[in-house]
């Protein structure tokens, strides 16, 4: 019998950092079903949403951004603000905290 493959279900392209606050919040808010005897488990939405490559995507988006959305609604130079904003959508990945590191969500 071959050994058990995990399969690749979606990529993190996120720093360390932002895995782990990921990770926090999925555990968090997880409110998976454990299986019972004669009954199948059920993953939460935390869970089910760690294999939606879109969605990781945009909560990457959404962890870069937020800070510049806040800085710019209070703000009262609209010209400065629309850059802060443009220049925190643009954020290469480990810029301010570090390494880049792609991890892979898998499933055994």
């Amino acid at each position: 019998m071959a050994p058990n493959r995990s399969t690749v279900l979606a990529v993190w392209n996120g720093t360390t950092e932002e895995l782990r606050r990921l990770t926090a919040a999925v555990e968090h808010n997880c409110s998976c079903v454990v299986a019972t005897f004669g009954s199948p488990g059920e993953l939460c939405g935390a869970h089910r949403m760690l294999v939606d490559q879109r969605s990781l995507d945009h909560l990457l988006f959404v962890f870069r951004t937020v800070h510049a959305f806040v800085r710019a609604e209070l703000r009262d130079d609209s010209e400065g603000a629309e850059r802060e904003f443009a220049d925190a959508a643009l954020q290469k990945p480990g810029s301010p905290e570090g390494g880049t590191r792609t991890s892979t969500i898998t499933m055994s």
